[in-house]
């Protein structure tokens, strides 16, 4: 009666995400790049520098 196990549950609504054509990233179509994996490489190429740029930047005050 009152424990709610005998009551039907209403039925759940289930959204789904839309589906896309694919998996891929799209780039800017702006940069000169074909695909968003040169784009991906460049940015991680660009980390490292940065990185190395204040060892280097430390290393060249202390000489």
């Amino acid at each position: 009666m009152g424990s709610g196990s005998s009551a039907q549950a209403p039925p759940k609504r289930i959204e789904r995400a839309p589906v896309e054509e694919s998996n891929e990233q799209k780039c800017d179509p702006r940069l000169p790049y074909p695909n968003f994996r040169e784009l991906f490489t460049l940015k991680n190429y660009w980390k490292t520098v940065r990185r190395n740029e204040k060892d280097c930047g430390k290393m060249m005050l202390a000489k």
